[in-house]
């Protein structure tokens, strides 16, 4: 579970009639406040090793990881992918798409936000509904 924090400052109203043009807003707009990396942080195909050919040992095949140029690589998804830097929610069609229903659903203001991995590619998104006890 990797919880963000996402602030919605503005709904899509197109279906709205009556507004001046320049009321329209089309589509969701929101910022994620927090992300807290880790689970939602994009793994990538290494290209640096697709260039120089590198070939993981057996025993690297065996434990799903090995290290090259520097950098921590494992197998997911039958791929040898490299951590990135961002965040799913952003870097990819599934996690901003997801962000983005989500984010349009909760309505304006702060909401927290989970961005999971769900498996070949797909990121879910959800809200995450707070207890009386988490508040």
């Amino acid at each position: 579970m990797s919880v963000h924090t996402v602030t919605v400052t503005k709904l899509d109203n197109m279906h709205v009639e009556g507004l001046a043009d320049e009321e329209y807003v089309d589509g969701v707009e929101f910022v994620i406040d927090h992300c807290p990396g880790g689970d939602c942080t994009v793994w990538w195909t290494c290209a640096e090793c697709g260039k120089s050919g590198h070939q993981p040992t057996e025993l690297e095949v065996q434990e799903g990881e090995y290290t090259a140029h520097g950098e921590v690589h494992q197998q997911i998804d039958g791929e040898w992918m490299v951590e990135s830097k961002s965040c799913a929610a952003r870097a990819t069609d599934s996690g901003a798409d997801g962000m983005q229903e989500v984010a349009q659903a909760a309505g304006l203001g702060t909401h927290q936000i989970d961005v999971s991995y769900w498996g070949d590619g797909c990121w879910e998104v959800s809200l995450v509904k707070l207890t009386d006890s988490d508040r």
